[in-house]
């Protein structure tokens, strides 16, 4: 691995709060900025990223900082639809988890449960863990876990009061969201 580009993906996303994976116009992403899929693994495996949804439900790359803001202003973590319940209580009692195993575990319908999952990482509920199975030389599946899980892994966690909690996400997610998409997101 090379420690230039983790480095490098580091700065980046600690200077700007998220990064995207994906090329877009709208904001940096990782593509564009010089990483890679498995740079990325790495910093999640290490917790300096939490992967979300919460940029028009695409991947997004929070900063332990803002991710840590963001829990500090969200209040909907422990209301879950039945679904939701159902994939956290699932993910709670188990380790290397993917896509495949959720789906026979679950017997849920393939689109509910992807459409359940997207949901979760907007509400910060669940996110990646580790990387799974390698695929290509430039792509792998992941295992998910939920927030507690991430949380009690990181061995440098980050509290703040709600009034420096919405400092920092405001400063971070103001450069590309309205005043009004930062509150619908703390809803």
């Amino acid at each position: 691995m090379n420690s230039d580009k983790y480095n490098q993906m580091i700065d980046l996303i600690n200077a700007h709060g998220l990064l995207l994976l994906n090329s877009t116009k709208e904001f940096y992403n990782v593509m564009d900025s010089g990483g890679d899929w498995f740079t990325m693994i790495r910093l999640i495996e290490d917790r300096q990223v939490y992967v979300s949804k919460i940029y028009k439900g695409k991947t997004t790359y929070l900063s332990k900082e803002l991710y840590y803001a963001l829990r500090g202003c969200k209040n909907d973590h422990k209301m879950m639809t039945e679904h939701e319940k159902r994939v956290y209580d699932f993910l709670s009692s188990c380790t290397n988890v993917d896509m495949d195993l959720l789906k026979v575990a679950l017997n849920m319908d393939r689109k509910v449960l992807r459409k359940t999952l997207d949901t979760m990482m907007k509400k910060l509920l669940i996110t990646v863990l580790s990387g799974g199975k390698k695929i290509t030389d430039s792509w792998s599946s992941y295992y998910f876990g939920t927030y507690e899980q991430w949380e009690s892994s990181d061995q440098s966690s980050i509290y703040m009061d709600e009034i420096t909690a919405r400092e920092k996400v405001n400063g971070y997610l103001s450069k590309i969201m309205t005043d009004k998409q930062i509150e619908n997101l703390l809803k």
